[in-house]
């Protein structure tokens, strides 16, 4: 019985010791568990100030590049235009062809230069926040298209068709004049830099639930828009520089859209075409007329 008593209470005393030993090492434990987060938070706070402070560098350099580029595109702009001025009266007034040719092509350097300012300060204006989006009428933006660019590529030897199959009140969602100034740049990347003999734009509502008769069914439904630019020609090695600016323009100008771009590129054929999917409605003109 003596024997049995002694035995629990070592066995008592051996449970209690591991017991207060458990405490003391969970004990510690949270204490550096405590201090470990308590350096955590002040580590966070830390990094987190200074990638406020430069979040905010950032947008104080952008700001300044983007007034200093626009100020540079002011000033270049000006005597640019002058130039080009100048040389058209000196083309007209020289009679000897060599010095034609030669004011020609400076005229075409001087030009390419105030091309590549534009889409500079473009780029620029489009890298700070896009505006607000809205619903606007595609139809109006297409006849402005083709009002502004058939004669301007008329003039570099471009035959360029636009055409609208759209229903009429066709409405798209996009953020204010960025559909317009993606039409524009395909249009003006197309014509002045693959020189293309013909160019074509395509202009494509897709309701979301096809019918027989889409034109009058549509009325009302969503669907997609497509934006199809399509011709001939390539880009020779001296337009490379000016088409991959162009390239990356509209590639902000899609993802600020919310679409996609489809593209193939072959030696003597092109297309590339912008989806915005589910983004397009054609309105009731009911509705529209009593709005």
């Amino acid at each position: 019985m003596k024997d049995d008593n002694e035995r629990l209470r070592r066995r008592y005393e051996r449970e209690r010791t591991a017991r207060l030993e458990a405490e003391r090492i969970a004990e510690r434990g949270m204490r550096d568990l405590y201090v470990a987060n308590q350096e955590l938070d002040r580590l966070v706070a830390t990094r987190t100030s200074e990638l406020d402070h430069a979040r905010r560098e950032a947008v104080r350099m952008g700001e300044s590049q983007a007034f200093f580029l626009r100020s540079l595109s002011r000033q270049v702009r000006a005597p640019l235009n002058g130039v080009l001025g100048m040389l058209e009266l000196l083309e007209a007034e020289l009679d000897d062809p060599q010095h034609g040719l030669w004011v020609r092509s400076a005229s075409a350097s001087a030009r390419d230069l105030l091309q590549l300012v534009t889409r500079l300060v473009l780029f620029v204006e489009l890298e700070e926040d896009p505006p607000a989006a809205a619903e606007v009428e595609v139809g109006p933006i297409v006849n402005r298209l083709r009002a502004d660019w058939t004669r301007v590529a008329m003039a570099e030897g471009t035959l360029l068709l636009v055409d609208d199959h759209t229903p009429p009140l066709t409405m798209v969602e996009a953020p204010t004049g960025r559909l317009e100034q993606f039409i524009a740049l395909a249009v003006d990347n197309a014509v002045l830099l693959t020189g293309a003999s013909f160019v074509r734009v395509d202009v494509h509502f897709d309701a979301l639930e096809p019918s027989e008769n889409a034109a009058s069914s549509a009325t009302g439904r969503r669907g997609d828009l497509r934006i199809r630019v399509a011709g001939d020609g390539g880009v020779d090695d001296a337009q490379s520089d000016g088409f991959d600016l162009v390239q990356t323009i509209a590639m902000v100008l899609v993802d600020q859209l919310g679409g996609h771009l489809n593209h193939r590129s072959e030696a003597d054929d092109w297309f590339f075409e912008l989806v915005l999917e589910a983004k397009a409605r054609v309105a009731d003109p009911a509705t529209s007329a009593a709005e």
